[in-house]
């Protein structure tokens, strides 16, 4: 099943993008949609002040990317509920925390996900946080195994879930969540 929403009068596709957080939770805890234009790479909702829209359960896909004035590509009737893109907060630390391998692309997924949420917003990753997490990227999209890497590089577990946490911050300080109807207030 294609769960692209494909525009075909502007030539974009649309991804619903689902982030969980909670460990104990087995659905998302937080969506978004992110399109892609003839002339834009991935981009997700954003609003007028720049901040980064989600909004809670995937049938408030169309109602929350209406509030998206600051794009003339911002999706309309997604019809999305199965997320595209899941981005697994709760596993990607987890992984990092106790494991050597990524087997089921999470951290991969997820590392590059966080990469593009952020290249939306304001925030530059600082130079330590680069200097840890991309080259992890790098490594287990070829390799899921990223025990060695850690030793080479000398990276310990501790500084790769800073450097996680170091995103997840930033991130979470540039979204508003969309509430059923009610414009997300300034400064969630």
């Amino acid at each position: 099943m294609d769960r692209f929403f494909d525009r075909r009068e502007s030539g974009a596709s649309t991804r619903l993008v689902a982030l969980r957080v909670d460990p104990g939770r087995e659905d998302a805890d937080l969506y978004t949609l992110t399109w892609q234009g003839d002339e834009t790479d991935h981009e997700p909702l954003r609003l007028d002040d720049g901040f980064l829209l989600f909004f809670r359960c995937p049938t408030l896909a169309d109602a929350a990317a209406a509030t998206c004035r600051c794009s003339a590509h911002a999706p309309r009737h997604a019809r999305l509920l199965a997320p595209d893109v899941v981005c697994d907060i709760a596993e990607m630390l987890a992984l990092v925390r106790t494991s050597d391998r990524d087997r089921d692309r999470a951290l991969l997924d997820g590392l590059n996900l966080l990469f593009d949420l952020l290249g939306a917003t304001d925030r530059r990753m600082p130079e330590a946080v680069r200097r840890v997490l991309f080259p992890l990227a790098n490594h287990v999209g070829f390799d899921g195994d990223f025990s060695g890497l850690l030793l080479r590089a000398g990276v310990t577990r501790a500084e790769l879930e800073d450097a996680l946490l170091w995103c997840l911050g930033a991130l979470w300080s540039r979204l508003r969540v969309y509430e059923h109807g009610a414009p997300p207030p300034a400064g969630q």
